[in-house]
């Protein structure tokens, strides 16, 4: 049902397809104040129903221009999801995301071990050349991931009253671990 068949196996993770039960713990996840707030978002407002429609379109067709996937950890719990949105396959880069949506398994590797994957993946896999993220800019603890696995910042954006730093990293300085 999900936009991408390909499953991946990191170290602590596996990163999966989303599936149509993933839908309920997404919504709850959505609907949370202070995770909504990491990612810049009011919690959202949909109605259930508006929810599983739209979760539906979102992750029921194929597209090149995006990768989702789930992100379980060792025991099998769906903890998070991570992307490659804006996949540009002529200029060789997309854009890319994470979030360990479950607060209690944040700062325990799980995020780093899943951009590891997803990295090596979108790197090795899909060939691209270049990726890049934005993460708030007082989010110091993403920051320190990102510039961990090799990301280096790049700039600033506002997007409202929000303050994104933006980093990037291309394939020839990464280091596959």
């Amino acid at each position: 049902m999900m936009k991408t068949a390909t499953e991946l196996k990191g170290r602590l993770v596996r990163l999966r397809p989303k599936r149509a039960e993933d839908a309920a713990l997404d919504y709850q996840w959505h609907r949370d104040p202070e995770l909504s707030a990491l990612h810049a978002k009011e919690p959202l407002k949909l109605s259930w129903e508006d929810f599983q429609r739209e979760f539906k379109i979102a992750y029921g067709s194929k597209t090149d221009s995006h990768l989702h996937f789930s992100i379980d950890n060792e025991r099998g719990e769906y903890i998070g999801e991570c992307a490659c949105h804006r996949i540009d396959r002529q200029n060789s880069e997309g854009e890319i995301g994470i979030s360990i949506n479950r607060a209690d398994l944040r700062r325990r590797g799980y995020g780093s071990d899943a951009m590891k994957t997803l990295i090596n993946h979108l790197f090795n896999e899909v060939k691209l050349d270049r990726l890049t993220l934005k993460t708030l800019s007082a989010n110091a603890p993403a920051q320190a991931c990102f510039k961990r696995l090799g990301f280096v910042p790049t700039g600033y954006q506002e997007k409202g009253s929000y303050r994104f730093l933006t980093m990037e990293l291309e394939r020839k300085n990464w280091v596959s671990a």
